[in-house]
């Protein structure tokens, strides 16, 4: 049986850019649905399962968790800031690590809309089969170490 695409994203309980895109991730699993494998990884000391699933249950959000308290998953694929996304096609090869979106252009500020969008448009091509390169966008939010 053929891998899923899978989207690693990265959250913080606190964070209050990460409470922001919730309602986009939603969207983004109903639209997808069953195609994508979707793991929500929380790399902060002070979160335990239990914080974990309330964020998602408060969120609607269905994602398998991943603990990362002591940083290792977030430190071997780069990431710095929640949310952040890493997307893996169906082969298990990184396909794109940054943010969800430009909504956000840097920590506090926002533009009215997105323009770019960049991880539905690689689940997109991953979905259509079509060779997507490795890309990587700077996310916006909070700073691994600042939720320490």
């Amino acid at each position: 049986m053929a891998q899923k695409t899978t989207v690693f994203v990265f959250l913080s309980e606190s964070c209050p850019v990460c409470q922001y895109y919730t309602p986009k991730l939603r969207d983004l699993q109903a639209k997808f649905g069953d195609d994508v494998r979707w793991v929500a990884v929380f790399p902060n000391k002070m979160s335990s399962d239990t914080s974990a699933i309330n964020f998602l249950l408060r969120h609607d959000l269905a994602m398998q968790i991943r603990m990362d308290q002591k940083l290792v998953f977030s430190k071997v694929y780069g990431v710095e800031v929640t949310p952040e996304v890493v997307v893996k096609d169906n082969k298990g090869r990184m396909k794109y690590r940054g943010r969800i979106d430009d909504h956000y252009t840097a920590p506090g500020k926002r533009k009215a809309r997105a323009s770019t969008n960049e991880l539905e448009e690689v689940l997109l091509k991953l979905s259509r089969n079509v060779e997507v390169p490795y890309t990587e966008t700077r996310a916006v939010g909070c700073l691994l170490n600042s939720a320490q």
